[in-house]
Parts: C-alpha cells; structure tokens; sequence
C-alpha cells in the first residue's frame, strides 16, 4: 500500500486544478481575509463604557489588535511618505483605492468609530490622568472591583492610550477619516492634552502617548483643513491658544520628540499658516486672555529653540515649512 500511495503521490495532476498547493496569491488573498475579519470583530467590540469598568477593560484587547494590524500595514507601506503624498491606484488618497489595504483603519471608518475612539481617548487622559485626584479614585474603584494589582491596571491603561493612539495617528493620515470624525472634539482633545503637559515635565515615557501622537493629529487636520470644517477646526485653536501651547510644548521637548514628529509638526504648521481663512482670522490669536507679549515670546522661543535646530539638521525642509517662517516673521514686526 506505502508503495502505491507514493506512485499515486508522486503522479502529476491533470492541469494543477484539483489537490494543488496553495499559491502564493492564494495564501495573500486567505492573510487578507484573516486581517479583515480580526479587524472587523475588533472594531466592533469599541464601544462606549464607563471608564475601568470591566467592560472598558475588554476593549483594550481590541485596541491591541488593532494597533498590531496598524502596524503591519505601516510596516507594509513605505513608511517615508508624507501626509499629503498617500495615493492609491487611481492617485486619489482614499483608503479604498489605495495597493496596500489598512484593514484596521478603513474598518474604523466603515464602522463609523473614529469619533467614538476620540472620546475615549480623551475621557481617559481628562479623568484618569490629568486629574489626579479622580485617577485615585478610579484606580482604587477598579482594584476593588477587579481584584487585580494596580500595576497591571495602570498597564492597560498605558496599552490602550498607546494603542488607540497610534490607530488614529495612522487613520488621520487619511482625509476621509478626517472628514468622519468630529473634528471640534478632536482640535479639543489635542487643545487639552497640551494644556495638561505643560503641568509635567517631558513627554512621557514613550512616543506613543497622547502628548506626542496630538502633534500629528494636529498636523493632518492643518494639512487637509481646506477640506475639513474650516471655520471650526481655527475657532479651536484661537479659543484654546493652542499655538502658544504648542511652541511651548515643542520647545520643552524637542530634544526628547523623534525627528520624524517635529518635521511632521512644523509641516502641518507651515500648511496652516498658508491657509487663507487662518491669515484672514490672524488677530484672532491675540484676543484676551492672550498678549501679543505672550505670543512673541512663545513663537521666539519656537523659533531659536525648535526651528533653527532642525533647520541646521535638515536645511531641505526650509522650503516645505516657508509660510510658518514668513508668518514668524510677520509676528517679529508686530513688536516694531
């Protein structure tokens, strides 16, 4: 029988058809079906619960897996292409359009989930990180609730701001996920979380946390803003000065921020100061409680402490950040 078997085995088949090993496309096309329905079971587990819940803590999982299938198509993707360079086959940037699928992001916006991961994300900084005595109490509710130790619930806590963060981070980099999140609630979060680090030193512990990712959140919506809501987007930032929390932020931790932030930053910047609705509200950025004193200062110290070093890094940027320095300079002859 083992003597026929292999005779048998051993046996070409007819036209490859039937018994043949998967090809290589098949076993892409069986990866890809995988990745799509991981994601898909994922993104439909985010949901609203009440923070350190035991149902919120199911979620972090999801927002593990999440990132894993973000970073992949991160990986898959050359990794040096720029905000406004993300074409797809017909050299549109939609996320469908695009030869390599990003199964975690279009699910995201075929789910309509983004906003719903922006508020999360700042319901867990607002109350579990910037307000100290309410992160106490949380902890100590989850604890009791959970039974397990503190430290493995501030883990997850760190692993679903990384996680979701990074997710966002790679789904802003796309217009249309833009355009399905609520913007105001997104220009707000990035308003808060810098409001907040500007309480603690440094950025973190790691790059992935909100006090980093908030800077390319910020520097997609400016790059896309012509295509975004606008007039909304720029009332937040007036209201909220975040510009001079910005070029405090980036000054404080320039020297801990990766290369690849601050160029990313000082570009969307650069996009907005080029936007013609920002130059026609300019003296917003100056109503009370903000003094021109303040913004010069702040933009001063922006320029010798962030600007100059990355231009004497990397002097074939200067040309893409052009209208961040005219405007900078604009501001210097104010004080005149």
């Amino acid at each position: 029988l083992a003597q026929v078997w292999g005779q048998i085995s051993a046996m070409p088949l007819a036209d490859g058809k039937y018994g043949a090993p998967p090809t290589v496309e098949d076993q892409q096309a069986t990866a890809k079906e995988s990745r799509s329905q991981t994601a898909r079971i994922a993104v439909r587990a985010i949901r609203h619960h009440a923070l350190m819940s035991h149902e919120w803590f199911g979620m972090v999982a999801s927002a593990e897996k999440l990132a894993r299938l973000a970073s992949y198509d991160q990986w898959s993707q050359d990794s040096a292409v720029k905000l406004s360079d993300v074409k797809g086959r017909t050299g549109g940037d939609t996320l469908w359009d695009q030869e390599q699928a990003e199964d975690a992001v279009r699910t995201l916006v075929e789910e309509a989930k983004l906003s719903l991961c922006v508020r999360l994300l700042a319901e867990l900084k607002a109350k579990a990180v910037h307000d100290h005595a309410q992160r106490a109490v949380l902890l100590q509710q989850a604890q009791e609730a959970t039974g397990w130790p503190r430290e493995q619930i501030e883990r997850l806590l760190l692993s679903f701001e990384e996680s979701m963060g990074f997710v966002l981070f790679r789904a802003f980099r796309h217009v249309e996920a833009l355009q399905l999140t609520d913007q105001v609630d997104l220009m707000s979060h990035c308003a808060a979380v810098l409001q907040n680090a500007a309480r603690s030193p440094g950025v973190g512990s790691s790059n992935k946390l909100q006090e980093t990712m908030v800077l390319h959140y910020f520097s997609s919506l400016c790059v896309h803003l012509e295509k975004c809501n606008t007039g909304q987007v720029l009332s937040v930032i007036f209201d909220t000065q975040f510009l001079v929390h910005l070029a405090g932020h980036l000054a404080r931790n320039v020297r801990q921020l990766p290369a690849d932030t601050l160029h990313d930053v000082l570009l969307g910047w650069a996009s907005l100061c080029g936007n013609e609705d920002f130059q026609t509200r300019g003296e917003e950025l100056f109503a009370p409680p903000t003094t021109l004193q303040e913004v010069l200062g702040a933009m001063a110290e922006l320029d010798e402490q962030v600007i100059k070093p990355v231009l004497d890094q990397s002097p074939d940027l200067r040309p893409e950040i052009r209208p961040l320095l005219d405007w900078l300079a604009r501001l210097r002859r104010k004080k005149r």
